[in-house]
């Protein structure tokens, strides 16, 4: 419509010019031949009302068009009755018939016609200008007059031709606009059926994932979120790809941390690393500013596209990042390099890599899955932020992608502002013959020689054992960096530094985190990289993570918070409430926005997460009757959308409509703690370390709070150092059953392992409680087995024997007040077992199974829950099913419903079986 309405308004500028032209000569043939000064008076008047009509905007397109052909006939057919001779005036009608046919609307040229018709008989019957009295006459006045009325038919057929012409054209683009439109609604309605499911997917498993499971189950879990992951990433690279392709995608520019961005690039980087034999090395420039002016989205989108392109097609060696940048006059250029030691490719296959739907080795690599749009998308992606993208490359070598990004600085304050004291001295020991590629050597090198400068600190180098020991003993040094590489060389040796310097860091692999034998030594993650040895350094390491700590991160609850979800999917309501729970947040839930809108009003809630597309109502339909409601709570609400919809707009649409923001399906555990500790009520929220500095009113309140009376505080456990190392109270409680359980077992052990002067599994029995006891926080008895530990690998059965016995009896102290601890829980059993109870028969037991595998089938977790309780006050015969099914309870709260189908089917089972034998 812009493009036709601009073509218009250049016609009709140029029709206006010629027009004026076309006046200003017959104004000037006027006065010449001095005809009556009212003809050339009337021109000038006539020019000036189609000049003023053009500059006013009066009327419209076709309204002037009109008004300017009228106007230049009249004047043309009064310039004709003073011209003697009707040849002179044929030529400049035709000329000005041409000009007015450019208006191209239909019946205009019919002024045109009615002028040259007046015209013709002015002049044959009142003026008799001309005759055809003779074959001359006829070809020098008739001809042209004919010639006129053709041109004036053939422009008519023309314009009817152009027009029909246009019309199909505008048939065409509509239907190309419509089906454009189809293809939107279908990407938006296949990204929501698509998401759906793996939000279900992705949410219950990262429930699992929260209760602790077993180590192979976490593993199927964490690859089940993986194959969700790579799912919902092809959903968002066929759609970006779309949006692309019509122009549509946007970037949107906020401030954001670069921290933040280079922790999601370096972990992301390592996970996608994790079932491949390569190291990740990450170099990263500490003196970028630590906030920026630009989509961060995109940038990830652009380096994880990089990166897992890197990971693809390379199987051996290391992916190299590395974060740095150059100031430029408006700002920053944030440059990013990606360098693997893959496969490699040739100058042919370069220029295909950011062709759509391509892959330059299919056959070699068709094992490693995906459509080919992940570059493409990356390049398209930086254009638009006005980057580059640049690639080299070699066969058997590898690839080196970089990206330049130009941003506008937020804070010109380095993203690590850490001073570090004056006499801090490293020493690196980094065996380099363990790699067995140049390139990693030189990679691992210059990070090292990068980061040593980029933190001030000198670092020095070892390059085997012998000089480490050496340096050691000639030298002062204040940290000692180790990989578990060297550390295995000689685990006695660098278990007694720790003890004596306290500052020995180990860079490990996740899983290699049980392997280190000395609880002294701090254990960093890799990647190793800036931020994370600026924090072993500053003696600020966050267990579990290498992040810098930020706010965004602090682990917290709300137990009073009131949450309600609206979703039309049973499922996906299970899925938001689960992880309300990791909050310790109870949620209310409705399956519409009717029910809804009913709830709150009958109760207040902190935060309300609305699903976008419901049948009936949708999402935004109830968003807008909730906030018509009168009252100031339905104006101020936080309405957070709740969408698998994450098409170009989507975003843009909610927060115009006046959520406060906008929360994709599958929902990301981080990015949903985000949005509860942005918009919950900043009262509510419980921070887990807000007990510092008030230690014991804290053991206090979680006392008064989460035990029973007869559950009292045991004078041998630290409560609060056991939440922390554990996570909750709930994981606390269920580790110290297990040592109840597990004790006597030990106990027995140990005491075996002793009488039998077997101290190499009397080292393993006392390793494995010392480690156990102090994650819990029994540190008197773990501080004990740690001495004897050491006590054993020295050697030094004197110490033993010295202090076995009180080992011993510290032991079965600890496990007598643990079951003291929880007598009350015990003797609660055993009072419900001896009250009345419901008594049920065998047809009443396949009711409540029926009932219940028909919650399980529809993912109802409240009412599997009822039907349990309900069990649990009952008897069969002399059984009480309390005693039995305890299990079943954990494993719905956990999500393992079919589990705990299975496990009530095998109760009833054996309940039935034992009924008939007593018969």
């Amino acid at each position: 419509m812009y493009s036709q309405n601009r073509r218009k308004d250049n016609t009709e500028k140029i029709i206006l010019i010629m027009l004026v032209i076309n006046y200003s000569f017959m104004i000037f043939s006027a006065l010449k031949l001095k005809w009556s000064t009212w003809l050339p008076t009337f021109m000038v008047a006539v020019a000036a009302v189609s000049v003023v009509s053009y500059v006013g905007s009066y009327f419209d397109y076709e309204g002037r068009a009109k008004l300017n052909s009228i106007l230049i006939v009249v004047c043309f057919v009064l310039y004709s009755m003073h011209t003697g001779d009707i040849g002179a005036i044929i030529v400049p009608f035709i000329a000005q018939t041409v000009l007015i046919g450019f208006y191209d609307i239909d019946g205009i040229l019919l002024y045109n016609t009615i002028a040259l018709s007046v015209i013709v008989f002015y002049h044959a019957v009142i003026l008799k200008s001309f005759t055809l009295s003779s074959i001359d006459d006829v070809y020098n006045n008739l001809v042209p007059i004919g010639n006129a009325y053709l041109v004036i038919y053939y422009i008519h057929l023309l314009g009817v031709r152009r027009r029909r012409r246009d019309k199909r054209l505008g048939q065409v683009e509509k239907e190309l606009k419509d089906a454009e439109q189809s293809k939107d609604d279908f990407m938006a309605n296949v990204s929501h059926e698509i998401r759906t499911p793996i939000n279900s997917i992705n949410g219950m498993s990262e429930i699992m994932l929260q209760n602790n499971p077993d180590e192979k189950t976490r593993l199927k879990v964490e690859n089940i979120q993986m194959s969700c992951k790579r799912l919902n990433s092809l959903v968002d690279d066929l759609i970006d790809f779309s949006d692309l392709r019509t122009g549509k995608y946007e970037i949107n520019v906020s401030k954001y941390s670069v921290d933040s961005l280079i922790n999601d690039i370096v972990e992301f980087a390592y996970v996608l690393r994790k079932n491949k034999d390569i190291e990740i090395i990450a170099d990263c420039d500490s003196t970028i500013p630590c906030e920026l002016f630009g989509d961060e989205a995109k940038i990830k989108r652009v380096v994880y596209n990089i990166i897992g392109n890197a990971a693809k097609f390379t199987s051996i060696g290391c992916i190299a990042i590395k974060i740095g940048y150059r100031r430029e006059f408006y700002g920053i250029n944030l440059v990013i390099t990606v360098k693997d030691t893959g496969i490699g490719m040739d100058k042919h296959n370069i220029e295909k890599i950011f062709s759509s739907f391509n892959q330059a080795d299919t056959k070699r690599n068709r094992q490693e899955g995906g459509v080919g749009l992940g570059l493409p998308i990356a390049r398209a992606i930086i254009e638009q932020m006005n980057g580059t993208i640049t690639v080299s490359s070699e066969p058997a070598v590898g690839s080196e992608f970089k990206v330049v990004i130009p941003q506008k600085v937020a804070n010109q304050e380095p993203v690590i502002s850490a001073e570090f004291d004056t006499d801090e001295n490293v020493l690196a020991y980094l065996d380099m013959e363990q790699f067995h590629l140049i390139q990693m050597r030189d990679e691992y090198k210059a990070a090292i020689d990068n980061m040593s400068k980029n933190l001030k600190i000198p670092m020095h180098m070892c390059h085997n054992l012998a000089e480490f020991k050496r340096r050691v003993e000639l030298n002062r040094y204040t940290h000692f960096f180790i990989s578990y590489a060297e550390y295995s060389e000689d685990k006695t040796y660098f278990n007694e530094l720790a003890e004596k310097e306290n500052n020995v860091i180990v860079v490990i692999d996740r899983e290699q985190e049980e392997k280190i034998e000395s609880d002294s030594i701090i254990k960093l993650m890799k990647p190793l990289y800036v931020f994370s040895a600026a924090m072993a350094l500053l003696g600020k390491m966050d267990e579990g993570r290498n992040s810098i700590s930020t706010d965004n991160y602090d682990k917290f609850t709300a137990p009073q918070a009131r949450v309600l979800v609206v979703d039309d999917d049973k499922l996906n309501l299970n899925v938001a409430v689960g992880l309300l729970k990791t909050f310790e947040i109870e949620a209310d839930t409705a399956l519409s926005g009717e029910e809804a809108l009913k709830m709150a009003d009958s109760e207040k809630y902190d935060i309300i997460f609305l699903d976008h597309m419901m049948p009936d109502m949708d999402g935004i339909e109830t968003f807008r009757r909730l906030r018509k409601k009168n009252g100031f709570y339905f104006k101020e609400v936080p309405v957070i959308a709740l969408t698998a919809n994450t098409v170009l707009g989507a975003r843009e649409m909610f927060l115009k409509e006046g959520f406060e923001n906008f929360l994709p399906k599958p929902v990301e555990m981080s990015e949903f703690k985000r949005i509860l500790k942005t918009y919950l009520p900043a009262d509510k929220i419980i921070m887990v370390d807000s007990c510092a500095g008030k230690e014991n009113d804290c053991v206090k309140t979680l006392q008064a709070k989460e035990q029973s009376p007869q559950t009292k505080m045991a004078d041998f456990i630290d409560y609060k150092q056991g939440i922390s190392y554990c996570g909750s109270r709930e994981t606390l409680m269920k580790i110290l059953k297990i040592h109840i359980e597990n004790g006597d077992s030990t106990l027995d052990k140990i005491k075996q392992a002793y009488e039998n002067g077997d101290w190499k599994n009397y080292v393993i029995y006392v390793h494995g409680l010392k480690s156990s006891m102090k994650s819990v926080g029994i540190n008197k008895l773990s501080d004990m087995a740690k001495n004897l530990e050491l006590a054993g690998k020295k050697d030094d059965t004197a110490y033993i024997k010295e202090n076995n016995d009180a080992f011993v009896s510290e032991y079965i102290r600890v496990l007598d007040g643990l079951k003291e601890m929880f007598k009350g829980e015990d003797s609660g059993k055993t009072q419900r077992a001896l009250a009345q109870l419901t008594s049920i028969q065998s047809d009443e037991l396949s009711a409540i199974y029926s009932a219940f595998e028909e919650a399980v089938y529809s993912f109802d977790e409240n009412n599997m829950l009822h039907i349990i309780n309900d069990l649990n006050g009952c008897s069969y015969g002399q059984v009480v099913l309390a005693d039995r099914t305890g299990q079943i309870e954990q494993k719905i709260k956990n999500s393992d419903y079919m589990s705990a189908l299975d496990m009530l089917k095998k109760i009833i089972d054996e309940l039935l079986l034992e009924g008939d034998d007593n018969a």
